[in-house]
């Protein structure tokens, strides 16, 4: 039987390894039937042992493959936490918290709210006192708040920059992608290294986990590209991030998009500006290239590309032969539709 989505091997023992261990029997049930159809058991045999139509079987397998495996979890309702605040009362703490900071009430530590400075001002306010930390979770998901840590940002940062930048490249952006003739890629390169890189995950309390690390540091490039009109990747390993490599690059993007004009907008690296880089395009016209201002990686949606990369494929794994993890993460990207905005665009999630 082929399919549109494929399993990646990490997803099959996530699959097997969460089937040992589950309490949820509805769950069990379904990455039972995923399991039995991915080992290519006859349908019929999986239908008799399962109950599930074929169709069911399939959609299972995909929600899986796009969802991870809190997907197949049974979606009984859970008894809501007792509510001491009014209701009132709960709308002028969601206001707070979406119109002020600690600081504005003496925090000043405290530069984002916690649920310990919430359930603090809960008490002096209205005399309230929560046991559990679950209903601070809850009104903070009540205010559109998650639960993530900041991302960092450079000190070098020029905010009036970047705020004239989108002024004058919002509109060039859209009309690039109204272009038929034209395909609009953002672009970023990552050094892959064989060091362990860890995440969080669930574990049992009390009992010890390892990922085995090397010492033996080994390195390689990847340079990615996502386009803006179709939310497909494309990603190239390569030995070096050099003017050399970019112009290597660029002629396989030339390649990929025959008889396009390529328009790509990217960082201000020393190799995007080479020498070696300006010869080239003076010998094509083939490309139109646009640079983000300094210091602002979060307005290129690449950088979402590779945290969705190191999730799904890097992280928590000991990392033995550095280029076929390489080649693990290209087949990814290969297979991958990616989220994105970009300046009023957005891309489709599909994985």
């Amino acid at each position: 039987m082929n399919f549109l989505y494929k399993m990646t091997e990490i997803q099959k023992k996530e699959l097997k390894i969460s089937i040992k261990s589950s309490t949820d029997l509805l769950a069990f049930r379904r990455a039972q039937a995923i399991i039995m159809l991915e080992e290519h058991l006859p349908i019929d045999t999986i239908i008799n042992i399962t109950g599930y139509r074929k169709e069911v079987i399939v959609k299972l397998r995909r929600l899986f493959i796009k969802k991870g495996y809190d997907s197949l979890l049974s979606k009984r309702k859970q008894k809501a936490p007792k509510v001491l605040l009014t209701r009132s009362q709960k709308k002028q703490i969601i206001e707070t918290i979406n119109t002020t900071k600690p600081s504005d009430f003496g925090f000043n530590n405290y530069p984002f709210w916690t649920t310990a400075v919430l359930g603090y001002l809960i008490k002096e306010q209205y005399r309230v006192e929560y046991k559990s930390k679950t209903s601070f979770y809850l009104i903070f998901k009540q205010a559109r708040f998650s639960f993530r840590k900041p991302e960092k940002q450079s000190e070098r940062r020029n905010e009036q920059q970047i705020t004239e930048w989108k002024e004058k490249y919002e509109p060039i952006i859209k009309e690039e992608c109204a272009r038929e003739d034209s395909v609009v890629i953002v672009g970023d390169e990552m050094a892959l290294t064989s060091e362990t890189r860890l995440q969080k995950v669930w574990l049992p309390k009390d009992k010890p986990a390892f990922i085995q690390d090397t010492s033996k540091r080994k390195i390689t490039h990847i340079y990615g590209f996502l386009n803006i009109q179709s939310s497909a990747g494309v990603v190239f390993q390569a030995e070096a991030q050099t003017g050399e490599t970019t112009v290597s690059i660029l002629k396989k993007l030339t390649e990929k998009y025959p008889n396009k004009r390529i328009v790509i907008f990217w960082d201000n690296a020393s190799w995007h500006k080479s020498e070696t880089v300006k010869e080239y395009l003076r010998s094509t016209s083939q490309f139109q290239l646009y640079n983000f201002p300094p210091y602002a990686p979060d307005l290129n949606p690449q950088e979402h590309v590779w945290k969705e990369i190191r999730s799904k494929v890097l992280n928590n794994r000991l990392i033995k032969d550095i280029d076929e993890a390489a080649k693990q993460l290209i087949r990814f990207v290969e297979k991958s539709l990616f989220e994105y905005k970009f300046f009023g665009l957005h891309g489709t999630f599909n994985m």
